[in-house]
């Protein structure tokens, strides 16, 4: 509806320097631990609400004046924050906002969600991962601005790592994160600060930031029938070592004839 167009504004891409591929897997840790202290402050004022015998619309009453508060300081936290994350991925935020940015609208989603207030974690996860990232990423070039690239290659990178991490869903957040900004010269430090970020927090954290309530309350999502026989299979008993190839030169003719007289859905 409003074009094929990417949802962020991206400056162009480069890996300076194979060399920089360390700093990003350090980004990969880095924002790992931050999006386990997103679910543990997110899940901290939940319980701390649910534990209040007070009605509901005065808890949410409550976290909105507290998010409020919060926005006449800091109006960067309100809405989804693409203007910020657009900014932070330009650099054109300073080193220390983008530091504060990150605490700051993990409290406000916490107390947002926590009050009963509707709303989701997709859009703080990648505003905090745009923070994080261009936080580290200033740091870093400036340390070494030979070989490295801008905070803003960070900044998107770490959005991809943090919403990974947090949903414990690596695969999903990289191609997210490559189709909404339509670069795939990031593809590679992607997926090697997201695979890192993810790995840490499933191996320190049982649960994702959407399972872990049902977790707690006794649901363990992993223990379904179908997951269970899919652990069971061996890859070495279901892969074909054999198939079908054809010319890429042939004309459509032989391609259609080929699949109607083979039993394969593809053509190599």
């Amino acid at each position: 509806f409003y074009g094929d167009v990417a949802a962020f504004i991206v400056p162009k891409y480069e890996l300076v320097d194979p060399i920089e591929l360390i700093p990003y897997a350090g980004l990969g840790i880095v924002s790992g631990a931050v999006a386990i202290l997103f679910v543990k402050v997110l899940y901290f004022f939940e319980d701390i609400f649910d534990a209040r015998k007070i009605p509901d619309f005065y808890k949410t009453a409550f976290g909105g004046l507290l998010v409020g508060g919060i926005g006449v300081f800091f109006p960067q936290i309100f809405g989804v924050g693409y203007m910020a994350i657009d900014q932070a991925l330009l650099g054109k935020m300073g080193i220390w906002l983008l530091f504060a940015l990150i605490f700051i609208k993990i409290l406000a989603s916490s107390l947002t969600l926590g009050s009963g207030s509707s709303g989701g974690v997709f859009a703080p996860s990648l505003f905090i991962g745009a923070m994080t990232g261009g936080f580290f990423g200033t740091i870093i070039h400036k340390l070494l601005p030979s070989v490295t690239a801008g905070p803003g290659a960070y900044s998107l990178v770490a959005m991809s790592a943090v919403v990974g991490a947090s949903t414990h869903a690596p695969i999903t957040a990289i191609m997210i994160i490559f189709e909404m900004t339509n670069d795939y010269k990031i593809i590679l430090p992607l997926m090697i600060a997201t695979t890192i970020s993810s790995f840490m927090t499933s191996k320190l954290q049982k649960g994702s930031i959407y399972t872990l309530k049902l977790m707690n309350r006794g649901v363990n999502i992993h223990q379904g029938r179908e997951i269970n026989i899919l652990k069971s299979m061996k890859v070495d008993a279901h892969y074909r070592n054999s198939i079908e190839l054809i010319g890429a030169d042939a004309p459509l003719k032989d391609i259609i004839e080929r699949f109607i007289n083979t039993e394969s859905t593809y053509l190599y």
